[in-house]
């Protein structure tokens, strides 16, 4: 058994279309109804395991991570960014076709994008 569980908690639908790779379907709704499946329940709580969970660009699961944690989960965490960044910074993760409402239309600049630095210091000198 792997020491972490990754629950995508889009609908069922987006998650066939694109997901993280080795999650788990987990549509947010099912932890208000308390519908634990007995491998997230085998998760609950024990030494050195991790459940994550994401969705789209955290707005979801950031709310699906605080339900966990009230209901007495110590061990869930939030995918920082979601599939969104993660698509972005690490494409061979993610299985299927991302959805074009979370493709950046611009080239990212953040950290480990890579920069022409050929024009820098490169004005005219007077003298």
């Amino acid at each position: 058994r792997k020491p972490y569980l990754i629950l995508d908690v889009r609908d069922e639908e987006e998650f066939e279309a694109c997901h993280v790779t080795e999650a788990v379907s987990y549509p947010a709704p099912r932890i208000s109804q308390d519908r634990i499946t007995p491998q997230l329940f085998s998760y609950k709580n024990k030494a050195d395991t991790m459940i994550i969970v994401y969705d789209d660009d955290e707005k979801i699961a950031a709310g699906v991570a605080t339900l966990f944690v009230q209901k007495g989960w110590e061990n869930v965490y939030l995918m920082s960014g979601g599939l969104k960044i993660a698509a972005a910074k690490f494409p061979l993760m993610v299985d299927g076709d991302l959805p074009e409402r979370l493709v950046s239309p611009s080239k990212p600049t953040g950290r480990g994008s890579v920069t022409s630095r050929s024009s820098v210091g490169g004005g005219r000198r007077s003298g």
